[in-house]
Protein backbone atom coordinates (compact mmCIF):
# COMPACT_ATOMS: atom_id res chain seq x y z
CA UNK A 1 0.00 0.00 0.00
CA UNK A 2 2.91 2.13 0.33
CA UNK A 3 3.42 4.44 -2.07
CA UNK A 4 7.76 4.43 -3.40
CA UNK A 5 9.48 7.26 -4.70
CA UNK A 6 11.99 6.40 -7.52
CA UNK A 7 15.32 7.78 -7.84
CA UNK A 8 17.17 8.64 -10.30
CA UNK A 9 20.06 7.10 -10.99
CA UNK A 10 23.02 7.25 -13.60
CA UNK A 11 22.34 9.64 -16.44
CA UNK A 12 18.96 10.69 -15.38
CA UNK A 13 17.11 7.49 -16.60
CA UNK A 14 14.41 6.47 -13.79
CA UNK A 15 14.27 3.37 -12.66
CA UNK A 16 11.26 1.03 -13.74
CA UNK A 17 10.25 3.82 -16.28
CA UNK A 18 9.39 2.46 -20.13
CA UNK A 19 11.34 4.29 -22.81
CA UNK A 20 8.11 5.36 -24.58
CA UNK A 21 7.36 6.94 -20.98
CA UNK A 22 10.44 8.77 -21.09
CA UNK A 23 9.96 10.36 -24.42
CA UNK A 24 6.84 12.14 -22.75
CA UNK A 25 8.57 14.24 -20.19
CA UNK A 26 9.50 17.95 -21.14
CA UNK A 27 12.37 19.20 -18.79
CA UNK A 28 11.82 15.94 -16.70
CA UNK A 29 8.22 16.37 -16.12
CA UNK A 30 5.07 15.19 -17.94
CA UNK A 31 2.05 17.42 -18.99
CA UNK A 32 -1.28 16.94 -17.83
CA UNK A 33 -2.42 15.39 -21.30
CA UNK A 34 0.59 13.05 -20.87
CA UNK A 35 -0.08 12.09 -17.34
CA UNK A 36 -3.67 11.29 -17.66
CA UNK A 37 -2.81 8.90 -21.00
CA UNK A 38 0.02 6.90 -18.75
CA UNK A 39 -2.45 6.07 -15.92
CA UNK A 40 -5.70 5.98 -18.05
CA UNK A 41 -8.16 8.75 -16.49
CA UNK A 42 -8.71 12.06 -18.11
CA UNK A 43 -7.16 15.54 -17.57
CA UNK A 44 -10.37 16.51 -15.59
CA UNK A 45 -10.28 13.50 -13.17
CA UNK A 46 -7.03 14.70 -12.61
CA UNK A 47 -7.33 18.65 -12.32
CA UNK A 48 -10.52 17.39 -9.41
CA UNK A 49 -8.09 15.16 -7.22
CA UNK A 50 -5.77 17.98 -7.33
CA UNK A 51 -8.84 20.21 -6.32
CA UNK A 52 -9.41 17.77 -3.39
CA UNK A 53 -5.75 17.70 -2.34
CA UNK A 54 -5.20 13.86 -3.13
CA UNK A 55 -2.63 14.41 -5.80
CA UNK A 56 -0.05 17.01 -5.01
CA UNK A 57 0.28 20.74 -6.82
CA UNK A 58 2.20 20.50 -10.65
CA UNK A 59 5.51 22.55 -11.43
CA UNK A 60 5.48 25.19 -14.03
CA UNK A 61 8.03 24.57 -16.60
CA UNK A 62 9.80 27.61 -18.45
CA UNK A 63 7.20 27.31 -21.15
CA UNK A 64 4.30 27.84 -18.54
CA UNK A 65 3.33 24.17 -18.59
CA UNK A 66 1.84 22.60 -15.55
CA UNK A 67 4.86 19.70 -15.17
CA UNK A 68 4.21 16.64 -13.20
CA UNK A 69 7.10 14.45 -11.50
CA UNK A 70 7.24 10.70 -11.60
CA UNK A 71 5.28 10.66 -8.08
CA UNK A 72 2.49 11.78 -9.65
CA UNK A 73 2.15 8.83 -11.67
CA UNK A 74 2.71 6.90 -9.37
CA UNK A 75 0.32 8.60 -6.51
CA UNK A 76 -2.61 9.18 -9.40
CA UNK A 77 -1.98 4.99 -9.98
CA UNK A 78 -2.62 4.15 -6.33
CA UNK A 79 -5.79 6.68 -6.55
CA UNK A 80 -7.32 4.86 -9.78
CA UNK A 81 -6.91 1.71 -7.79
CA UNK A 82 -8.44 2.91 -4.54
CA UNK A 83 -11.14 3.96 -6.06
CA UNK A 84 -11.67 1.23 -8.06
CA UNK A 85 -12.13 -0.61 -4.13
CA UNK A 86 -14.97 1.32 -3.14
CA UNK A 87 -12.92 4.08 -1.31
CA UNK A 88 -13.98 7.40 -1.28
CA UNK A 89 -11.40 10.14 -2.45
CA UNK A 90 -12.06 11.47 1.55
CA UNK A 91 -10.83 8.21 2.83
CA UNK A 92 -7.98 8.23 0.06
CA UNK A 93 -6.94 11.33 1.34
CA UNK A 94 -7.04 9.57 5.45
CA UNK A 95 -4.60 7.11 3.91
CA UNK A 96 -2.05 9.06 2.06
CA UNK A 97 -1.86 11.48 5.54
CA UNK A 98 -0.69 8.19 6.92
CA UNK A 99 1.68 7.33 4.86
CA UNK A 100 3.19 10.83 4.29
CA UNK A 101 3.18 11.05 7.82
CA UNK A 102 5.67 8.28 8.02
CA UNK A 103 3.70 5.21 9.48
CA UNK A 104 2.02 2.03 7.40
CA UNK A 105 -1.56 2.46 6.33
CA UNK A 106 -2.48 -0.89 5.59
CA UNK A 107 -3.70 -2.05 9.24
CA UNK A 108 -6.15 1.00 8.44
CA UNK A 109 -7.00 0.06 5.01
CA UNK A 110 -7.58 -3.49 6.21
CA UNK A 111 -10.87 -2.10 8.54
CA UNK A 112 -11.89 0.10 6.23
CA UNK A 113 -12.54 -2.71 3.69
CA UNK A 114 -13.86 -5.06 5.96
CA UNK A 115 -16.57 -2.40 6.89
CA UNK A 116 -17.20 -1.46 2.87
CA UNK A 117 -17.54 -5.64 2.62
CA UNK A 118 -20.20 -5.42 5.51
CA UNK A 119 -21.98 -2.96 4.12
CA UNK A 120 -22.07 -4.20 0.89
CA UNK A 121 -23.80 -7.60 2.19
CA UNK A 122 -25.96 -5.33 3.61
CA UNK A 123 -27.16 -3.70 0.26
CA UNK A 124 -27.22 -7.13 -1.41
CA UNK A 125 -29.61 -8.40 1.57
CA UNK A 126 -31.57 -5.32 0.95
CA UNK A 127 -31.72 -5.69 -2.81
CA UNK A 128 -32.65 -9.47 -2.40
CA UNK A 129 -35.61 -8.31 -0.43
CA UNK A 130 -36.56 -5.96 -2.57
CA UNK A 131 -36.30 -8.48 -5.65
CA UNK A 132 -38.68 -10.48 -4.06
CA UNK A 133 -41.39 -7.98 -3.13
CA UNK A 134 -41.28 -6.46 -6.91
CA UNK A 135 -41.87 -10.50 -8.18
CA UNK A 136 -44.63 -10.70 -5.67
CA UNK A 137 -46.24 -7.85 -6.61
CA UNK A 138 -46.11 -8.73 -10.25
CA UNK A 139 -47.14 -12.13 -9.36
CA UNK A 140 -50.47 -11.28 -8.98
CA UNK A 141 -50.76 -7.87 -11.15
CA UNK A 142 -53.49 -9.95 -13.44
CA UNK A 143 -55.65 -9.88 -10.65
CA UNK A 144 -58.01 -7.70 -10.55
CA UNK A 145 -57.54 -5.92 -6.76
CA UNK A 146 -60.76 -4.69 -4.98
CA UNK A 147 -58.63 -3.16 -2.12
CA UNK A 148 -59.04 0.50 -1.62
CA UNK A 149 -56.46 2.25 -2.36
CA UNK A 150 -54.78 6.29 -1.82
CA UNK A 151 -52.78 5.71 -5.46
CA UNK A 152 -52.14 2.33 -6.81
CA UNK A 153 -53.63 -1.19 -5.22
CA UNK A 154 -50.70 -2.95 -6.71
CA UNK A 155 -48.10 -1.08 -5.05
CA UNK A 156 -50.10 -0.53 -1.39
CA UNK A 157 -50.95 -4.13 -1.27
CA UNK A 158 -47.11 -5.63 -2.35
CA UNK A 159 -45.57 -3.59 0.81
CA UNK A 160 -48.09 -5.35 3.02
CA UNK A 161 -45.96 -7.32 5.98
CA UNK A 162 -44.85 -10.51 4.83
CA UNK A 163 -46.17 -14.08 6.17
CA UNK A 164 -44.55 -16.38 8.60
CA UNK A 165 -43.85 -18.44 5.26
CA UNK A 166 -42.08 -15.58 3.07
CA UNK A 167 -40.10 -14.19 5.84
CA UNK A 168 -39.11 -18.25 6.48
CA UNK A 169 -38.03 -18.07 2.38
CA UNK A 170 -36.59 -14.58 2.31
CA UNK A 171 -33.81 -16.48 5.06
CA UNK A 172 -33.41 -19.01 2.95
CA UNK A 173 -32.91 -16.74 -0.09
CA UNK A 174 -30.28 -14.72 2.10
CA UNK A 175 -28.41 -18.18 2.85
CA UNK A 176 -28.55 -18.93 -1.04
CA UNK A 177 -27.22 -15.17 -2.23
CA UNK A 178 -23.49 -16.90 -0.82
CA UNK A 179 -23.85 -14.39 2.23
CA UNK A 180 -21.48 -15.67 5.03
CA UNK A 181 -23.83 -16.99 8.17
CA UNK A 182 -22.87 -18.29 11.21
CA UNK A 183 -24.80 -21.41 12.98
CA UNK A 184 -24.92 -21.49 16.28
CA UNK A 185 -26.43 -24.60 18.79
CA UNK A 186 -26.60 -24.34 22.58
CA UNK A 187 -27.51 -26.39 24.98
CA UNK A 188 -30.67 -23.94 27.15
CA UNK A 189 -31.81 -25.28 30.45
CA UNK A 190 -35.29 -23.51 31.65
CA UNK A 191 -37.23 -24.49 28.72
CA UNK A 192 -40.00 -26.55 29.67
CA UNK A 193 -42.92 -26.50 26.52
CA UNK A 194 -43.59 -25.39 23.17
CA UNK A 195 -44.87 -21.59 25.01
CA UNK A 196 -41.32 -21.35 26.08
CA UNK A 197 -39.98 -22.43 22.89
CA UNK A 198 -41.85 -19.31 20.90
CA UNK A 199 -40.68 -16.97 23.71
CA UNK A 200 -37.01 -17.77 22.68
CA UNK A 201 -37.79 -17.54 19.19
CA UNK A 202 -39.49 -14.32 19.20
CA UNK A 203 -36.43 -12.76 21.61
CA UNK A 204 -34.15 -13.71 19.17
CA UNK A 205 -36.42 -12.56 16.19
CA UNK A 206 -35.80 -8.89 18.01
CA UNK A 207 -32.09 -9.34 16.98
CA UNK A 208 -31.14 -7.24 13.96
CA UNK A 209 -28.99 -9.85 12.14
CA UNK A 210 -30.64 -13.13 12.95
CA UNK A 211 -31.88 -14.95 9.82
CA UNK A 212 -33.60 -17.69 11.77
CA UNK A 213 -33.59 -20.19 15.58
CA UNK A 214 -35.69 -23.07 16.45
CA UNK A 215 -36.15 -23.72 20.06
CA UNK A 216 -36.48 -27.54 21.01
CA UNK A 217 -37.68 -27.53 24.80
CA UNK A 218 -37.67 -31.66 25.07
CA UNK A 219 -33.77 -31.76 23.54
CA UNK A 220 -32.79 -27.90 25.28
CA UNK A 221 -31.74 -27.34 22.13
CA UNK A 222 -31.29 -23.76 20.20
CA UNK A 223 -29.98 -23.26 16.97
CA UNK A 224 -29.61 -20.13 15.12
CA UNK A 225 -28.42 -19.04 12.15
CA UNK A 226 -27.43 -15.42 12.14
CA UNK A 227 -25.04 -12.78 10.35
CA UNK A 228 -21.69 -12.34 12.11
CA UNK A 229 -21.50 -8.68 10.62
CA UNK A 230 -24.90 -7.38 12.53
CA UNK A 231 -24.52 -9.58 15.23
CA UNK A 232 -22.62 -11.98 17.59
CA UNK A 233 -23.35 -15.29 19.30
CA UNK A 234 -22.33 -13.36 22.73
CA UNK A 235 -25.33 -10.59 21.71
CA UNK A 236 -27.31 -14.20 21.23
CA UNK A 237 -26.65 -15.64 24.46
CA UNK A 238 -27.92 -12.57 26.55
CA UNK A 239 -30.72 -11.90 24.92
CA UNK A 240 -31.61 -15.82 25.96
CA UNK A 241 -30.57 -14.60 29.51
CA UNK A 242 -32.04 -11.97 29.55
CA UNK A 243 -35.37 -13.89 28.69
CA UNK A 244 -35.01 -16.30 32.05
CA UNK A 245 -33.08 -18.94 30.60
CA UNK A 246 -29.98 -20.27 31.45
CA UNK A 247 -27.36 -21.31 28.56
CA UNK A 248 -25.21 -23.75 29.33
CA UNK A 249 -23.30 -24.40 26.23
Amino acid sequence: MAVTQVQSRGSGARRGVRASDRKDEVNGGLKIGQLARQVGVTAKAIRFYEAKRVLPRPTRGANGYRLYGRDAVEMLTFVKQATGLGITLAETREIIDIRQGGAPPCAHVQRLLQDKARELDRKRRDLTHMRRQIRRSLAVWSRESRRRAAVCPHIEGSIARPSLRERVERSKDVIAEGLVMEQLELRVNGMTCGACEQRIQRTLAQIDGVVRSAADHRAARVKVVFDPARTSAQAVQSRIKQAGYEVVS
